[in-house]
């Protein structure tokens, strides 16, 4: 492997850096905004008896600017669709200025202390400050009994991340294979030429760093060209703020890389040096290299058998998130309330008003339900007979313009009927109306091959699919407040805009405990990373496979290098090249269909997706084997005939 085939493999293994370092960034830029300067986040909750707002406001901004934290407030967006807004804590600002995101998420606004009058002091903060003192801070905290949750952005969490998302372990696994194969492919290129430094008396030292240094100065090279390129784009396209960020994520990774190759290739060369039994016997220098070229082969073998079937489901959930999107913009501009996550004092304090709200918005007709509850489901509850694919709970705001779907109406089932009383009465508070609402449960049963879209129960989940029966409510009454307050938090209560619910919010006091988001919000995001998370698999699987077949071409050539002697005369002699390189490939193949076996099996009895491909996969591998050590074995014996060996 010449120098450029080393370029060409830094490259490789930069792009797929590169993606994973967007990645990264991207979801780091969402929690802790870059531009704003975060570097941690801290979650406040008050006492039940600190009602003050302005007092508590001004204590904990004196504590801010006190212990150095920086304090920024993170707020509803201004505008339908606009950015969000940050507000700080410390400082008053006539005018709004624009913070730049990373992602595809339009441009924040940084604003002064003045709009945080309307909101309640506890919640999350942002940490801007570069002297924070932390642990002065949660002394004062505890001091005025704040219960204070902190969040520090740090490099482990950074390698937490990558070792939690499948997508970025592969695509780390890649970088690695790719950086350690290309290292054995320029020792195996300067086996022969370093065998002869040393015969000349040259220090086996001083050749391996002759070695390792004119690999790095490729490898390196090529990879600082890379990223400064990349650091240009983004400051020039995203904003100079954030090249810090993905260039130290982009140089770490192929940093790492490369200091595996080169450990790898400094124990290979230790163990692969010429010495006087060898010269006598006439061994090629390179024959050490067969047996790491061997295992890094297995190695790689494994890896992209093991990474197709999470690949496959990255794909598919990538697919799923882009049709779950589709669905969630058909709705418009409705809106889902979120409650933070809090104590269960907090919990009991809120769910009366959010209830009440709930209520006021159904009277109003701003607010819509729908619950689905899957087949599945269904026959857990005892419920039996001809069983739709769905049943959803709804109310006739929940369809477009009110228009309920054509179709016939029936009694529901006496067991569908006698399986939710239970749950009826759970969610009305009393067993009178439930047993009234049960009996008067009507099911709909939409015209043959209507799409009826809906959210499961307790997921958020939409999906839109022909065979749903359909049990109207009129309206919110029936249910009690801890029912309404679960349903609105996991979006099957929506409602109908944005501006709506923020006036219902300021209405019932609800500002700052609560918050008002688009029902898009959530599928938005899960698609953009979906499709990311999709095409990071597929270029570390990418990788993996060219590391691969790079790992099998090269210990083709150095079994062919190393057996030139005893092949020779066979191929004169008339030998077929297949033949010629039996015994070795039968070795290699074995060893292949060893892994192919095992990881199959691991797939079927995991039931994991594209059992069948991985099988294919492992066939093709299994059979590039013979190949490249035939076209190997041709290519030496021509260079012998032309005396180039």
């Amino acid at each position: 492997m010449r120098k450029r085939g080393v370029a060409g493999i830094a490259v490789v293994a930069c792009v797929l850096t590169l993606i994973l370092a967007a990645l990264i960034t991207d979801l780091r830029d969402r929690s802790l905004p870059e531009a704003v300067g975060a570097r941690a986040s801290v979650v406040l909750t008050y006492p039940s008896g600190a009602t003050d707002d302005a007092r508590l406001r001004s204590d904990l901004a004196a504590a801010s600017a006190r212990f150095g934290l920086g304090l920024v407030r993170a707020l509803p967006a201004a505008v339908s669709g606009g950015g969000s807004v940050y507000a700080e804590l410390e400082r008053e600002r006539d005018r709004p200025k624009s913070v730049p995101r990373f992602g595809p998420l339009p441009a924040a606004s940084l604003v002064g202390a003045d709009r945080l009058e309307s909101s309640p002091t506890a919640g999350e903060y942002l940490v801007t400050g570069t002297t924070a003192d932390r642990a002065g801070f949660a002394r004062w905290a505890r001091s005025v009994a704040i219960d204070m949750s902190w969040r520090q952005d740090s490099p482990g969490e950074t390698i937490r991340l990558v070792l939690s998302q499948p997508s970025f372990l592969m695509a780390t696994l890649a970088v690695f294979g790719l950086s350690i194969v290309s290292m054995l492919g320029w020792l195996t290129v300067r086996a022969r030429g370093r065998a002869l430094s040393i015969l000349a008396g040259i220090r086996p030292s001083r050749v391996l760093l002759a070695d390792i240094r004119l690999f790095s100065g490729t490898f390196l090279g090529t990879s600082t060209a890379l990223t400064a390129v990349t650091a240009l784009i983004v400051g020039l396209w995203r904003g100079w703020v954030f090249v810090p960020r993905i260039a130290t994520l982009l140089a770490g990774g192929i940093l790492t890389g490369w200091i595996l190759a080169v450990l790898v290739g400094v124990s290979v060369t230790a163990a692969s040096l010429p010495t006087s039994r060898m010269l006598a016997r006439r061994i090629p220098p390179m024959r050490a290299l067969g047996r790491v070229g061997a295992i890094a082969r297995v190695i790689l073998l494994a890896a992209v058998l093991g990474t197709l079937s999470p690949a496959l489901s990255a794909q598919a959930q990538a697919s799923d998130a882009a049709r779950q999107l589709s669905q969630w913009e058909s709705l418009g501009q409705r809106t889902e309330i979120v409650i933070p996550s809090g104590t269960e004092e907090r919990w009991q304090r809120l769910r009366t008003p959010v209830a009440a709200m709930l209520r006021a918005a159904d009277e109003r007709g701003l607010a819509a339900l729908s619950i689905v509850w899957e087949r599945e489901q269904l026959r857990e509850y005892g419920v039996t007979g001809n069983i739709p694919a769905a049943i959803m709970f709804a109310t006739p705001r929940w369809f477009p313009e009110d228009r309920v779907p054509a179709g016939t109406r029936n009694r529901a089932s006496q067991s569908l009927r006698e399986s939710f009383r239970q749950d009826l009465e759970n969610w009305t508070g009393t067993s009178e109306q439930a047993r009234s609402v049960s009996e008067s449960l009507e099911l709909l049963t939409p015209v043959p091959g209507t799409d009826v879209l809906g959210v499961g129960l307790g997921n958020g989940t939409l999906d839109a699919r022909p065979g749903v029966g359909i049990v109207m409510f009129e309206n919110l009454n029936v249910f009690n407040n801890d029912f309404l307050a679960a349903l609105a938090t996991s979006g099957n209560i929506v409602l109908r805009d944005r501006e709506s619910a923020q006036q219902l919010l300021a209405e019932f006091g609800l500002q700052g405990e609560v918050r008002a988001r688009y029902i898009a919000e959530n599928g938005l995001v899960q698609a953009q990373f979906a499709a990311g998370f999709a095409t990071l698999s597929a270029a570390a699987l990418a990788a993996l496979i060219l590391g691969l077949v790079l790992a099998t071409i090269l210990g083709a050539r150095i079994h062919a290098e190393v057996n030139a002697r005893a092949d020779h005369p066979l191929r004169v002699a008339g030998v077929r090249p297949l033949r010629v390189v039996a015994a070795r490939v039968r070795t290699e193949s074995i060893q292949a269909a060893a892994v192919v076996v095992t990881i199959t099996a691991i797939v079927g009895i995991a039931q994991q997706p594209g059992f069948w491909i991985v099988a294919g996969v492992g066939v093709l591998a299994i059979l590039l084997t013979p190949l490249t050590h035939m076209r190997a074995g041709q290519r030496v014996f021509v260079n012998l005939r032309h005396r180039r060996i």
